[in-house]
């Protein structure tokens, strides 16, 4: 039974590990998404004005 309590608390770390590593990963997608999406538009905008 402590084996098994044991065993579950380490997978539980290991999913909170695994979840606060996937949200830096979505955060730096989203900051890229957003970097070249404003970009992209600058770059329109500026192509648009001549």
């Amino acid at each position: 039974m402590h084996a098994g309590l044991l065993q579950l608390r380490n997978i539980s770390l290991s999913c909170v590990h695994g979840f606060s590593s996937l949200k830096i990963i979505l955060q730096i997608v989203y900051i890229h998404v957003c970097y070249c999406s404003s970009a992209l538009y600058m770059s329109s905008q500026s192509y648009q004005e001549d």
